[in-house]
């Protein structure tokens, strides 16, 4: 398979042919509509228009799985094997194609490089057919956000089909200055964290720390989380994220029990315009809390807070998107999106995910579409965060 995804002929005349059959089947119904006179509410008689309205669902219906049986969905995670998102893309594309019309094979393939923008840009080429998805996590939004030249992408125009929301984890050790039965103590904490690059997750928690006064610092260029971990637990850093499977799991419980590591914060899950503690993790506080504790409850009408929020939204409101191009047929995507409500009912599968990740079923459907909406982060918050990360070395 080529570099970039090309539609074959043969899908060219089965999506033509498919999309033309469902237009034609609303067109006549309308038509017929159209014509009728108005005789009240009565039984359908036979043959009349109701009486085909189930018929000609069912006709779109099949046509729809006509238009993905047999066919193969790339989607393309724009990271390496083994990561989070690559992690997340398997278990999905395992699953998803049962709930699709037509129940297509999903395989995903990876397009690295550019903290995900290579993968990204390739994607923003694909064909608007329905026939490819990228998986994005919070670096490819914020990558297009700050201007990056590399970007070839808007991100804006793509269509949604399904949103993970994350609260995420941050942890310390002893001797930092918190004090997690007194979290105004988080002004006194002495804190040395990693990240991937300037533009990944952590450092919009990193801003939330220093804007709470801790004498915050990092470092960027980690190849990834797993590097971070492995300094933090060599003592290079004393600030680490953890994934959520990992936190929960048994030894890094076990050294929390032991006072050998100490929870410091969970960003929080957007929940009726607070950000609060995800129930598996009753016992963090949120950064809303923290904040809160610092500032008093007035303390969310200051503007660094707005910076926060609209930084959280993109690392951690939607911290995996999953999305199809701009232009895909209507039709398409409905039966996508019905797919992925389906996969979200579907309790093995969120077993199964847990599991692996820690995380739960991404949310298809209006609450994707309201978590896309908050990437449009304001230009004096995304100003602001830029300029607090010059002082740590970002060149712009």
């Amino acid at each position: 398979m080529g570099e970039e995804h090309k539609m074959m002929p043969t899908r060219t005349s089965r999506w033509l042919a498919a999309l033309g059959a469902i237009a034609l089947l609303v067109s006549a119904c309308g038509t017929e509509a159209d014509t009728q006179p108005e005789t009240g509410p009565t039984e359908p008689a036979a043959g009349s228009d109701d009486a085909d309205g189930g018929a000609d669902e069912t006709e779109a219906q099949d046509d729809i799985a006509a238009y993905f049986e047999g066919e193969t969905i790339e989607l393309i995670v724009p990271y390496s094997t083994g990561g989070g998102t690559d992690t997340l893309a398997r278990l999905m594309a395992a699953n998803v194609g049962q709930y699709i019309p037509g129940n297509p094979n999903v395989q995903v393939v990876n397009v690295e490089g550019g903290g995900g923008i290579v993968g990204s840009n390739q994607f923003a080429r694909a064909e608007a057919d329905g026939y490819t998805w990228l998986l994005t996590s919070s670096p490819v939004v914020f990558n297009a956000l700050i201007g990056n030249e590399l970007v070839e992408y808007d991100f804006r125009e793509w269509e949604v089909l399904a949103a993970l929301q994350t609260a995420g984890m941050y942890v310390t050790v002893p001797g930092t200055g918190y004090d997690p039965d007194d979290l105004t103590s988080i002004q006194d904490a002495t804190f040395l964290g990693g990240a991937t690059d300037y533009v990944s997750a952590p450092t919009a928690v990193y801003y939330l720390l220093d804007q709470l006064g801790a004498d915050l610092n990092f470092l960027p260029g980690f190849d990834g989380t797993g590097a971070i971990g492995t300094a933090f637990e060599q003592g290079e850093l004393n600030l680490y994220n953890p994934p959520t499977a990992q936190f929960l799991d048994s030894p890094m419980q076990g050294q929390i029990e032991a006072g050998e590591v100490i929870p410091v914060v969970n960003p929080g899950l957007l929940e009726g315009g607070d950000l609060v503690r995800p129930e598996r993790i009753p016992d963090v506080p949120s950064a809303q809390e923290l904040w809160e504790a610092v500032y008093g409850e007035d303390g969310t009408d200051m503007f660094e807070w707005e910076v926060f929020r609209g930084l959280h939204a993109v690392a951690y409101g939607l911290q995996k998107g999953l999305f199809a191009p701009a232009g895909t047929p209507p039709e398409v995507l409905d039966a996508i999106r019905d797919g992925f409500q389906a996969l979200e009912q579907d309790e093995d599968f969120g077993a199964e995910l847990f599991e692996a990740t820690g995380d739960e079923v991404p949310s298809a459907g209006d609450e994707a579409q309201e978590l896309f909406a908050l990437l449009d982060v304001p230009d004096e918050a995304l100003e602001a965060w830029l300029t607090w990360l010059e002082g740590y070395g970002f060149e712009r």
